[in-house]
């Protein structure tokens, strides 16, 4: 059965637990989901949290539908364990809206063992940066690895490779070998 599909059932049912990430394959744990009271609170996958973390599983398994086993497991969910609230409607509506820009944009993402840096020349004279634009330029010049700057970023993939796309075209950064 498909994630999303979990995902509603849990919801009608009000459910609160998690429901476990397996891998198919070994039945390896990879990450959870928690509802509570059939609202979405909490994911995680890896060093992924929150909706990023979500994205990230429901993506992987809408690309790859075999990889993925999941095991609801009723359990108490404490009010600090939340950090966001969605019901099924919500996350669905969100899904779609993100999951098209996220197919765009997965070829335009730079592979994860590439470095970047910040080019010298646009500090002196570049033109004016987004909000976001300037974080991201502050995370390169931190860690300029780009599996870092994905996996430490509260932005969503599709939205750092929009970023990085427009930092490009600016002269903003740079490949470094």
């Amino acid at each position: 059965m498909d994630l999303i599909k979990v995902i509603e059932e849990q919801t009608v049912f009000a459910f609160t637990g998690k429901i476990n990430v397996l891998q198919k394959n070994n039945n390896q744990y990879r990450g959870a989901i928690w509802q509570k009271d059939g609202f979405i609170v909490q994911a995680h996958m890896g060093p992924l949290r929150g909706k990023k973390a979500l994205l990230r599983i429901v993506f992987d398994d809408l690309e790859t539908p075999d990889h993925f086993s999941f095991m609801v497991e009723p359990e108490v969910v404490a009010l600090d364990e939340s950090s966001f609230q969605l019901s099924y409607e919500d996350f669905y509506r969100e899904l779609q809206r993100i999951y098209n820009s996220y197919q765009k944009n997965k070829k335009l993402r730079p592979s994860d063992d590439l470095r970047l840096a910040v080019s010298g020349d646009f500090i002196l004279s570049g033109p004016e940066l987004s909000s976001q634009e300037y974080d991201v330029l502050c995370a390169i010049s931190d860690n300029g690895q780009v599996a870092a700057l994905y996996a430490d970023s509260p932005l969503y993939d599709f939205e750092i490779t929009n970023i990085l796309v427009h930092l490009r075209k600016k002269k903003a950064i740079k490949v470094v070998k």
